[in-house]
This record gives C-alpha cells, structure tokens and sequence, in this order.
C-alpha cells in the first residue's frame, strides 16, 4: 500500500488560476494505491491493483506516481496501470507455449475533461494464446482467444471538424450535429459483448533456389450481443437496442520470400523481395452491417512498416480485416564485418478484390487517412542502422502514393552506454482530418538518464512542439534505489489546464512549477508529497 497526504496551504491558488469550480480547490488532497499479487506456482498467480483518490485532477496537479516508473521496477505480472487510473484484479498463467490473463477493469477519469460516465467498466476481458507443439500436416498451428464485455453509462464524442471543434458542438445532445462528418463516437453506452477465436495454421517450404513459400490458412469467429442506449446522436454511427451477430472470417494465403545473400570480404548483403497475396471474402454480418458493429478496442491503426504483412492490420478484435489483398516490398540487410548492421525495407499494399475494409467509416473512422484507404495503398519505408551494441538509429516513413509526399517521418536516435542512456525522436505527422488532426504536426522528443553509482539515477527529459515554437513539458530527476528503499525528487515543468464549468473541459492557460518527493519502504509501501513552486496564468 502506497498513501499519499498533500496539506495545500492555499488551495484557493488552483481556483484563481483554473477558474470557479476546480476540483481541487481543498485542503487534504491525497490517494491510496494498493497493490497485491500471489504466486500459486510457477505458472499461475493472481493480484490485484486498486486506486482511491481524494479528487479526480489530483495526478494532474502533482504528477503523483506518473514518473515513479522510471526509478522503481516492480517485478510483477501486475502491469502498473493503477498509476494511469485503473483499479483492476487479475489472474495469469504462462506456459511454455502459451498464456491465459483474466481481468476486470475500472477506468478513473483523471483530467478536466473526462466524464466519469463515459468511462467503460469492464468485466471481464480474457485473452488466451497457445502454439501447439506438435506438428499438424507439418506445420504450425496456433490459437487465440478473447473475451471482452464492457459497459458505460454515456456515450462519448470526439469532434473532427473544424467548427465542431471550435463550438464544442459534439458535447451538444442534439443528434443533427452528432453526425460522421462532424463527431467520432469512440464509446458507445450500454452494454456489449464478444467472444472471439482465431486459429492459424503455417508451414514453411524452401525450394532448391533458396526461395521460401509459406502456405497459411485462418479461421476467425466472432459472436457478440450488445445493448446500446438510443442517447442523442448515437443511431447515426451504430445500431441501438438490443442486437446479436455472428461474424465468420476465413482467409487463405501465401507469402514468398527470396533472400539473395552476396558475400563479399566486408561482410554480407541480403536483397529480400517479399510478396504475401491473401484472399477472403468481404466483411458481412447477416443482421447488423460490420460498420454498425461497436468498435472499442481497435481503433488505433497506424499504417507503416511493422503491418506491412500482417495479414490483418486492425490492431484489436472488433473490426476484421475482409477482401483479397497483396502485400509486397523489398528488403535489404548489410552485416560489416567491422560496422555493424543497415536494414532497410520499401513496400505496398494492393486491395485485389472485394470492399476494402479501410475505406469505409466505422463509428471512429479507423483505417480511414491511414494510407490504406485507396486500391494502391501508400509506400512504406525503413532506414535504420546499428553500429554496434551501444547506438541505433531508425527511421521510418510513409509516402503518399499519388506524389510521394511525407506523410509520416520518424527520425530517431538511442544511446545505452555503461551507465547513460539517450534517446532522441523527431516525428513529422501530415494531418488526419477524419480522426480530427487537423494540421500538420511535429515535434520531438528527448531524454537522457545516467546511472552515478549502482543506485543513484539523474533523469531529463524535454518534449518541443515545433508547430507552437514552445517546449510543452520537460523535467529534472533525481533517484536512488536498493533493495528496501527507494526515493526520487523531481523538478518538472508542464503546462497548466484551466477549467471551464460550462462545457467541464479543459483549457491551456499557463505553465506549472512543481517540485515532488516520493519514497517508499519497497516491502511496506510509500508515501509522497508535492509542492508547486510557481505558475503562470493567462494574461
């Protein structure tokens, strides 16, 4: 159990800076963070992590427990979230050719402008995964498993345009404004349910030339059941009342590869054409249309290297990747004998038959602006190079098919030396406007920390949007760490989040000075404290 207790000795000092209404406009502040995990043998356990706050923008104010991650490492199946505002209990098991986790979920809202209700409680959420060890029809079969059930009180809209933005149009019960064009709806209210499997089976040939065939067929079910709230606006992204579906996708595929090795007395060369054709038929539902289906865990798709052959690139369960498709690139690999490694990969994607599943508008308009929306996707690219064990550099873009222009850049750069480690990663976004980025974005990011003795750590870290011309947060660290007790003081800058009551969002206003204490008795628990040394407010 970790307390924290902060006396604010003028508390009436967050109200004149965020305005009437600010919820942490008291006295005591403080939380209580719980954590538990029991080993019932070398596979299986069980925990649990739990939170209980004194007001919902206490982190905000004070950053309590969002930078101890980087001093503390708790070695638990636990995953930490409880510092994000998670309280969950769990139960876990590996193998050596599977693993099963279990949990249920509550979601606190942590800044200005979460809405308690528009928070999912989830319970349960299951996930389970096993790669047989024996052969079948001499290949590899695999299966995976998941079960979600989640529910919310209120639905929650994101804005997309322009003046929806600018009038917070979306927070409007008024269901002509909740429409695609000017909202997203990123969770619906009520209840909704799914159960999924998915098996996969592989097998791996290689001919007298050296080329590899890889020969693989999926079948994935999904069975669901959900109860949606008819509230103002949500009927124009999903289907209301009480509605079931079963959803059935089976795919067929092959991926070649042929790795040309040269040999030369500097090393070694490997060009690698790469080409992976999968066909199934298209997202269908006999009762409700796969765009009507709710969508809570995959909404992020970000199209770049690292999906280029995944045969289906939607990130979670709720959606499925339909239709027949090619992937393809080239990919090239230097080993200097002296010089470390380059790795480079160019590739695309081809819609070949049937709908094409990013094209269309789901209730968050995933896939659409990823590059993936058109027949012929956009190109993909990969630079990077490590020189040895200490340096890396990685670059990765995205260029529009049409033009080759920039749509994705990131540019970046790791050190780990004996006792420093630096990172440094510049990112140039073209704007999204059908997910809500509106402009161009970029900016970059950098940290260094240097470990003085086995247990005393120094950390800085800086973040600079370049659009703005500002640095919009950054920190000065100090940790030391044994086996019983831990402690870090930190200086951090940030910026300061006004409250409007009217519309219970928040807006930037100024910059916060904190300094904050943490230590902790790593048996027992710990304790914390925070003072804010200065803060600016609007002119």
């Amino acid at each position: 159990m970790a307390p924290a207790l902060i006396v604010q000795a003028d508390p009436h000092l967050l109200t004149e800076v965020h305005g009437p209404g600010y919820p942490g406009d008291r006295r005591l502040r403080g939380e209580v963070d719980t954590a538990g995990q029991f080993s019932l043998n070398d596979k299986w356990a069980w925990g649990w992590d739990a939170l209980l706050l004194s007001d919902k923008v206490l982190f905000q104010d004070y950053k309590i427990n969002s930078y101890w991650q980087h001093f503390a490492d708790p070695k638990y199946f636990g995953n930490g979230i409880s510092d994000a505002g998670t309280s969950q209990l769990y139960f876990i098991g590996r193998g050596d050719r599977s693993y099963f986790d279990a949990r249920v979920m509550y979601f606190y809202g942590l800044s200005l402008a979460d809405n308690q209700s528009q928070l999912p409680i989830v319970a349960p959420v299951i996930d389970y995964a096993r790669v047989f060890a024996q052969p079948v029809l001499g290949g590899e079969l695999s299966l995976k498993a998941n079960i979600t059930s989640l529910s919310r009180q209120s639905a929650e809209f994101d804005a997309i345009s322009q003046s929806a933005i600018a009038n917070n149009a979306c927070m409007t019960p008024d269901p002509a404004i909740r429409i695609p064009a000017s909202c997203l709806l990123r969770g619906v209210p009520g209840t909704y349910s799914r159960a999924s499997g998915e098996t996969t089976w592989r097998r791996t040939f290689v001919d007298g030339l050296g080329q590899t065939w890889t020969p693989f067929v999926i079948l994935r079910g999904d069975v669901g059941e959900s109860s949606i709230s008819n509230q103002p606006g949500v009927a124009n992204f999903v289907e209301t009342g009480n509605n079931s579906f079963v959803r059935f996708m089976p795919a067929v595929g092959m991926e070649y590869r042929y790795p040309l090795i040269n040999v030369q007395p500097w090393g070694t060369q490997t060009l690698e054409p790469i080409v992976q054709v999968i066909a199934r038929p298209n997202e269908s539902d006999s009762k409700i249309p796969n765009e009507k289906i709710p969508n809570e865990d995959s909404q992020s798709l970000i199209f770049d290297d690292s999906n280029l052959f995944k045969v289906d690139k939607f990130a979670g369960w709720d959606r499925v990747e339909g239709g027949g498709r090619a992937n393809y690139g080239l990919q090239y690999t230097a080993q200097f004998n002296q010089g470390g490694t380059v790795n480079a990969l160019f590739g695309q994607s081809l819609q070949l038959f049937g709908k094409n599943s990013f094209a269309f508008r789901d209730a968050a308009n995933t896939g659409v602006d990823s590059g993936l929306e058109t027949r012929v996707s956009d190109y993909v690219a990969r630079l990077s190079y490590q020189p040895d064990q200490t340096y890396m550099f990685v670059s990765r873009f995205r260029f529009a098919e049409q033009d080759f222009s920039v749509q994705r850049a990131e540019l970046e750069a790791r050190a780990n030396f004996d006792r420093w480690a630096v990172s440094m990663l510049y990112g140039n976004y073209a704007a999204q406007p059908d997910i809500g980025f509106l402009t161009r974005r970029d900016g970059v990011l950098g940290s260094v920390s240097f470990k003085f003795t086995p247990s005393w750590s120094v950390l800085g870290a800086a973040r600079y949007d370049i659009g703005s011309a500002q640095f919009d947060q950054y920190r000065l660290g100090l940790g030391y760490i044994d086996d019983c007790f831990a402690i870090s003081v930190n200086y951090i800058t940030d910026f300061n989040y006004g409250y409007s009551p009217t519309n219970a969002t928040s807006i930037a206003v100024g910059t916060d000075h904190m300094v904050m204490v943490q230590m902790s008795l790593r048996t027992l628990g710990g304790t914390g404290f925070s003072t804010r040394v200065s803060g600016t407010a609007p002119n």
